[in-house]
């Protein structure tokens, strides 16, 4: 999987902005560091569960249970808000 072309990664006003073009317009959300971490860590390449889970580990040293715990919401998430190509 990998993360659409159709969204971009902005800063405004001191806060992180990730604003998600599609057929219907613009969707603006606000997101937290962690996810800006792992949009830029991730953006242009095919990444997958256990790979979101061992950037965790690495980054935010997670054991590994937590980070697959986490790993799974997170990719929920990104799947929700149709962020993935899949």
């Amino acid at each position: 999987m990998r993360f659409t072309d159709k969204a971009i990664l902005r800063e405004s006003r001191g806060k992180l902005i990730l604003l998600v073009f599609n057929n219907k317009g613009t969707k603006a959300m606000e997101v937290n560091e962690s996810f800006a971490f792992l949009w830029d860590h991730f953006q242009g390449k095919d990444f997958s569960l256990p790979d979101i889970a061992n950037t965790l580990i690495k980054e935010y040293e997670l054991d590994s249970e937590t980070a697959m715990s986490e790993a799974l919401g997170i990719l929920s998430l990104w799947r929700e808000k149709d962020l993935l190509i899949e």
